[in-house]
């Protein structure tokens, strides 16, 4: 855990199991950080990043969720494998995920990544540790196998083997009220 949290105080990448794929965990509030998680998944920037929270404290910091009804659907839902798009809460700015007013954010059901949440102390990027436009990835061998030779690499992976095969996870909008869902994923919602 020491570590971990190390590579992520530097600036650094971790590739992580989650309780869905394996994924890229960044301090979400450290510009090099983000940008190296974009270099390594060769994502488009206009493509905002997750981010990973371990408590409702760490959300009402980073977003805006005082509905009730959003506050009831998220406290039934996580931990788990629903990630929510939220308005971007005023002077969060810090956390350079996205060029846009929104967020996404997920209590990930892990106790290896709530673990390291809190050893941190902060908000890491949630996205899935593969090649943007690849398959997201559950076989540590494919995890390895696609970033050996890849000019810029995670600094540390932590192998847990191969994960059971899931979906990432389902991503829903809740700007407004019903909720939208924009990505149906491993936990199925319809509105």
């Amino acid at each position: 855990m020491k570590r971990i949290c190390e590579i992520l105080r530097s600036g650094g990448v971790v590739a992580a199991p989650t309780d869905t794929v394996y994924g890229f965990l960044a301090d979400a509030g450290n510009e090099k950080a983000i940008n190296k998680v974009f270099e390594i998944k060769g994502r488009p920037r206009e493509k905002a990043l997750p981010v990973f929270i371990s408590s409702f404290d760490m959300l009402f910091k980073i977003a805006n969720a005082a509905d009730s009804r959003v506050l009831k659907f998220l406290k039934e839902n996580w931990p788990g494998k629903i990630t929510a798009v939220l308005p971007l809460r005023a002077g969060a700015g810090g956390y350079i995920c996205s060029l846009k007013e929104t967020i996404a954010v997920r209590m990930p059901d892990s106790a290896l990544i709530l673990k390291i949440i809190r050893s941190f102390g902060g908000p890491v990027t949630g996205t899935s540790a593969n090649i943007s436009g690849r398959p997201e990835q559950t076989k540590i061998k494919n995890l390895i196998k696609e970033f050996e030779r890849a000019p810029t690499r995670p600094d540390l992976v932590l192998n847990a083997g191969d994960l059971p095969r899931s979906r990432p996870s389902t991503v829903i909008d809740l700007t407004g009220w019903p909720p939208k869902i924009l990505r149906q994923g491993a936990v199925n919602i319809s509105y």
